[in-house]
């Protein structure tokens, strides 16, 4: 998997009460996906929070202004989003894989939502064609290369970035409502023995 060590102050700010809650959930998630220690779970924590937190993600939602945005993703860009999130998040652990939650159709379908920060977009595709770029055969190597791949990436000042919003997203989609396209059959719930909030959302969006 990809989470693990770092070193800089746990994301504490939030804007609400839900960040700190989405905080607590994600301690949980990763303490049970590896069973360790809260200590060493909570240095594994600030990798998350550390560039762009989590409330960034949810917030480009709520506040970003309406911008053009591709239908679909480039099928590479999108090959290489998924790839990247199966090496996050793998089968055979406690946490659904990748590909069991959704993580890349939820990714998709929320960064070309018209409402979701155009810059944030742009980090998302910019780092994936630079990925694809740089290793263009990187769907064919194994795990471990791959993760070699990424250590290297994430050496690189957009490769940090992106690297972290990715997880961003793909830990929204595990912890969302399935509504929004993730969390299938509440696969990251079940996992964590937790639920969502009350009420629970009718429609994915709400119309302006």
């Amino acid at each position: 998997g990809y989470l693990d060590e770092d070193g800089c102050s746990i994301w504490v700010g939030g804007l609400t009460l839900l960040y700190m809650e989405i905080q607590k959930c994600i301690l949980r998630l990763i303490e049970k996906w590896y069973s360790i220690k809260k200590s060493k779970a909570q240095m594994m924590l600030r990798r998350v929070f550390l560039s762009s937190s989590i409330a960034g993600g949810f917030a480009a939602w709520f506040f970003s202004d309406a911008s053009a945005a591709p239908e679909k993703l480039d099928q590479g860009l999108y090959d290489i989003i998924e790839a990247v999130q199966l090496q996050m998040f793998p089968a055979g652990n406690l946490i659904p894989s990748a590909e069991k939650f959704h993580a890349a159709k939820f990714l998709e379908e929320t960064i070309l939502h018209p409402t979701y920060d155009k810059d944030l977009r742009q980090l998302v595709l910019s780092g994936a064609k630079q990925l694809q770029t740089q290793e263009d055969n990187f769907l064919n190597y194994s795990q471990n290369k791959k993760e070699e791949v990424l250590r290297s990436f994430e050496k690189t000042s957009l490769g940090r970035k992106w690297l972290d919003q990715i997880m961003i997203l793909s830990l929204e989609g595990l912890l969302s409502d399935p509504i929004y396209g993730g969390n299938v059959d509440q696969s990251g719930w079940n996992a964590l023995q937790t639920k969502g909030g009350e009420p629970r959302p009718k429609t994915r969006y709400i119309n302006s």
